[in-house]
């Protein structure tokens, strides 16, 4: 994790890096120079709290989502800008029910979030350095020292008093009442003096507590405030990076939230697509539901025609079971076209050999012929039994010698039936 603050010399950035809550490196940089080096890190910006209001206001707990969009108009008296051109970010709720804010000029987050992009950075979090000294204030109030403060201040100092920490450049002022307030470090002991006069004797703080950051000195403030001066072992990053490098830390009034996330990035880059998605998306239900009715329609079709071909498979080959009526209707016309190549010889000579002895027998006429592999089977009309005789005498001396088989023989008046069999001989 990397972790830099955004001073205004982009030239002289102080970083510090830190791995699994240790600090392995810092120093002080380009921006340019560490985008080129850690633009693989998972980086913390800490911006100026001289850009950042912190204040607090009272929000009905009851709003519950529309908090964020009721927080513009009820700070709106105390604002020099108007509400469209700041930003609003929400912080934890302080003891006495007060829900703190964070506001930023948009134009201001445009300017941050430029030079981290020019120099190829792109944060996971935007915090205000005096949004993590609140935090660690907060903190105290339940505890006697904050575990993230573990080597930075004494562990007697009281819940109840007025902290101003120092830095090379900066200074930060926190009262009891979760008032806090940045500004530039040689402006420290005039604002100190001015919020000291606005409380009554009873509500002054005994004593001040002031913390400067090793390697800088402390300034010079009215006689008639009581001071408990101590010098922090780090600086004012380092213990930021002490506080940051706890496991999973909560982030207190991170400013990339809203139109400043990284999700609505990602939302506002997909914005105009939407349109088409949902377009495409329709048109593919759409196709799904057409392909779903057609293949109903399909198995409606072939369900169908398998009833109509069971039942000509039945009307055809003789009532029965049938279970899948192609393939038997397939396996039955194979064999039949077996049988039929098989004896298809037979009939053309069975024919040609009773052929002249039918033609030769006088008020002979055919009825009915059926053929069977090696026979034919003839119902015949004749003018009397005698003509049977005939028949069979004709046969009898035929070259191609063929065997006659009498089923039945009728006489009838002026006419006789009869019904054969023909064999070859």
């Amino acid at each position: 994790m990397l972790i830099l603050r955004l001073v205004c010399d982009l030239s002289h950035i102080p970083w510090v890096q830190v791995h699994e809550g240790v600090v392995r490196a810092q120093g002080v940089d380009s921006l340019a120079h560490l985008g080129t080096t850690y633009a693989t890190e998972r980086c913390i910006v800490l911006v100026s709290g001289q850009a950042v209001w912190l204040t607090g206001v009272e929000v009905p707990p009851r709003l519950g989502r529309a908090t964020q969009q009721a927080i513009p108009y009820l700070l709106e008296e105390q604002l020099a800008e108007e509400v469209e051109a700041l930003h609003f970010v929400t912080g934890p709720r302080t003891p006495d029910g007060e829900l703190m804010v964070a506001v930023v000029a948009k134009a201001q987050m445009a300017q941050w979030l430029g030079q981290l992009a020019e120099a190829g950075l792109k944060p996971h979090a935007l915090l205000p350095e005096s949004a993590l000294l609140f935090d660690g204030a907060l903190a105290q109030q339940a505890s006697a020292l904050p575990p993230q403060f573990p080597a930075a201040v004494n562990p007697v100092m009281p819940k109840a008093s007025w902290q101003l920490w120092l830095d090379a450049e900066q200074a930060f002022l926190l009262a009891p009442s979760h008032w806090m307030m940045a500004c530039a470090r040689e402006e420290a002991a005039f604002f100190l003096e001015l919020r000291w006069r606005e409380h009554e004797s009873a509500d002054l703080p005994d004593p001040l507590m002031v913390f400067h950051a090793a390697g800088s000195a402390t300034i010079a403030l009215p006689a008639e405030i009581p001071q408990d001066t101590q010098e922090l072992k780090t600086s004012l990053l380092g213990l930021f990076a002490q506080r940051l490098a706890q496991p999973a830390p909560p982030l207190p009034f991170n400013l990339l939230t809203g139109p400043y996330s990284r999700q609505d990035s990602w939302r506002r880059y997909l914005a105009p697509w939407r349109v088409a998605a949902g377009v495409l998306v329709a048109w593919l239900v759409l196709q799904f539901v057409s392909l779903g009715v057609e293949i109903q329609q399909l198995e409606r079709e072939s369900n169908r025609r398998d009833q109509q071909m069971q039942a000509l498979y039945q009307e055809v080959f003789g009532p029965g079971p049938v279970g899948d009526p192609r393939r038997q209707m397939e396996s039955a016309l194979l064999g039949l076209r077996s049988t039929q190549a098989a004896g298809s010889g037979d009939f053309d000579v069975l024919l040609a050999g009773v052929t002249p002895a039918l033609l030769a027998t006088q008020g002979l006429s055919i009825q009915a012929l059926r053929y069977r592999p090696g026979q034919i089977d003839l119902d015949l009309l004749l003018p009397n039994l005698r003509a049977l005789d005939t028949l069979k005498q004709h046969l009898e001396q035929a070259e191609t010698a063929m065997r006659l088989e009498v089923q039945s023989a009728t006489a009838l008046e002026g006419r006789a039936e009869a019904r054969i069999i023909l064999r070859k001989g």
